[in-house]
C-alpha cells in the first residue's frame, strides 16, 4: 500500500470524493489485517498511533511525488478506516464472548 501510495499519479481522477473511499478502505482492510493477528488488547493503543503515524507520512511524501498531494481530507479518511477497523473489531470480539459457553 506505502508503494502504490508514493507512485506518480499518470492521471487524475474526476471522482475527487470516491478517493477518500479508497483510503478509508486501504487503512480499513490494513488496520483490521493487523487486528486480526495481533489480539492483545494492551496494544490497541500502539497500533492505532502506528497506523496514523504511517498514514501521516504517507500524506507528507505525497507533496513530493509528481502528480500526487498528500491533504488533510486524505488523512482524515486514513483515520477513519483505521477507526472503523477498531470498532467493527471490538463488535466481532464482544459478540464472540457472549457466545463462549463456560463449563
Amino acid at each position: 500500500m506505502v508503494i502504490l501510495s508514493l507512485l506518480p499519479a499518470f492521471a487524475t481522477t474526476q471522482h475527487h470524493h470516491f478517493d477518500k473511499f479508497l483510503h478509508a478502505g486501504a487503512f480499513f482492510g490494513l488496520t483490521a489485517s493487523i487486528l486480526f493477528f495481533i489480539k492483545r488488547l494492551s496494544l490497541n493503543i500502539w497500533i492505532a498511533a502506528f497506523m496514523t503515524f504511517i498514514g501521516a507520512m504517507i500524506e507528507l511524501m505525497q507533496h513530493y511525488v509528481p502528480g500526487r498531494s498528500g491533504t488533510l481530507g486524505d488523512m482524515a479518511a486514513d483515520m477513519v478506516g483505521i477507526l472503523l477497523a477498531f470498532f467493527i473489531a471490538r463488535l466481532y470480539h464482544s459478540k464472540k464472548n457472549k457466545n463462549t459457553v463456560v463449563k
